[in-house]
């Protein structure tokens, strides 16, 4: 399991900047920096569908199955 602050802090940790994560997931800046300051905010489905799709990873409260299951769906 991880936490949309986590995967977002790592992100910037590898040297990546605000806003072409914020591009990468079709957000905004003002909203990266929101989830970063772990104020309870959840990852909507979209987020988390494109965070999967790009990466791979799983963000809490999602399960992997449901993840792929919307993607598929999307299709």
């Amino acid at each position: 399991m991880v936490l949309i602050e986590d995967y977002l802090n790592e992100k910037v940790d590898d040297g990546m900047k605000t806003k072409d994560i914020a591009d990468e997931l079709g957000i905004t800046p003002a909203m990266v920096g929101q989830y970063r300051l772990k104020r309870g905010y959840k990852p909507s489905l979209t987020v988390a569908k494109r965070i999967y799709t790009l990466d791979g990873v799983v963000l809490h409260p999602f399960s992997e199955e449901s993840l792929q299951f919307e993607i598929e769906k999307d299709s």
